[in-house]
């Protein structure tokens, strides 16, 4: 494999992310343990995993804006679903 392509479970993650995100959730079950697996995004200032603090959907339900909280800095910032993973 090379440097440049994901890793098969990063590919599943982000496809995992991204159904998550249109179904309104924030957390994903993992069918294999039934554990759920919450989004975070790394925080800009400390790079500390911070969780979803805020959430914005759109009428169908979707989510379309995520505020995370870093509990390291206690610092707000919106994350890209592209910066997003999962627990």
């Amino acid at each position: 494999m090379s440097a440049t392509s994901p890793a098969p479970a990063a590919v599943h993650d982000a496809e995992a992310i991204r159904q998550a995100l249109a179904a309104g959730q924030h957390a994903v079950a993992d069918p294999a343990t039934g554990y759920h697996r919450a989004l975070y995004a790394p925080c800009p200032s400390a790079g500390q995993g911070a969780a979803v603090w805020r959430v914005v959907k759109e009428h169908g339900g979707a989510i379309t804006q995520l505020t995370m909280r870093c509990a390291r800095c206690g610092g707000d910032f919106v994350a890209a679903p592209e910066a997003l993973y999962l627990r």
